[in-house]
């Protein structure tokens, strides 16, 4: 499951990389249209300007004289209206706006991106309470801890003591004992269960009892157990296989 947890952050961490190299290239392509676009909007006015000036030296190699000033500003008045006619702004034609929003989308699914892959590592998130995810677990002087014996068989009672055992290692690894009895139902395998938000708790109970237990499995804590447990978040049921403890 560690392995698993790892591969899939790791792979988080390797997708956050990709994509901020696709919003980079993507900027850079951007910037390059609106670059080309600028110098292909300018075309007309270039043009104006070489037919300007070959007319100009037409005229000056005819022996014609420029036009009078008043003349020559309402002839360059007409062109830049004319140009500015045939040539629509930058807001009317969509471009701008439209980078814009691709630009804020962009944005948005870097964000989405940084905080799955933060969350994935364990930097953002998490409470005193530990959390589904495997943020960090409160102090262990806080977490209470109720041990129970499932090792009864056709609802007669656990193996004599077995509880009370397993109950002196949880308090010897530093937690606080909950209720110590019978789990009223038959585990073969030893379990430890915990309330929403407890996982973190129980992952850490689970390993500080791998000595006396072995590898537990963790379960979320069902509902014959819970009332058991009373307010313990955690619950370590002990099995069958561990009847000889």
């Amino acid at each position: 499951m560690d392995l698993i947890e790892q591969i899939g952050a790791f792979l988080g961490l390797v997708a956050f990389v990709g994509l901020a190299v696709v919003v980079l290239l993507y900027f850079q392509q951007a910037r390059d249209v609106r670059r080309l676009r600028e110098w292909a909007g300018r075309a007309p006015e270039r043009a104006a300007e070489v037919a300007e000036e070959a007319a100009a030296a037409a005229a000056r190699e005819a022996g014609i004289e420029p036009p009078e000033e008043e003349e020559a500003g309402r002839a360059a008045s007409w062109r830049d209206r004319v140009s500015s006619r045939l040539r629509p702004p930058t807001g009317a034609s969509g471009r701008a706006p439209q980078f814009r929003y691709l630009a804020a989308i962009a944005a948005a699914i870097a964000l989405v991106a940084v905080v799955v892959v933060t969350g994935a590592f364990g930097l953002v998130g998490g409470n005193n309470g530990g959390s589904d995810d495997g943020g960090k677990p409160p102090p262990k002087g806080e977490v209470e801890v109720a041990v129970l014996n499932g090792t009864g068989v056709g609802g007669a009672p656990g193996v004599p003591g077995l509880a009370d055992a397993v109950a002196k290692d949880v308090k010897r690894a530093g937690y606080k004992l909950g209720p110590v009895g019978d789990a009223g139902s038959s585990f073969v395998d030893s379990v430890v269960m915990y309330a929403p938000k407890d996982e973190a708790s129980a992952r850490r109970v689970s390993a500080d009892l791998r000595k006396p237990l072995g590898k537990t499995d963790l379960l979320k804590m069902s509902s014959d157990i819970k009332p058991l447990a009373k307010d313990a978040p955690v619950a370590v049921v002990i099995g069958t296989e561990d009847s000889e403890l």
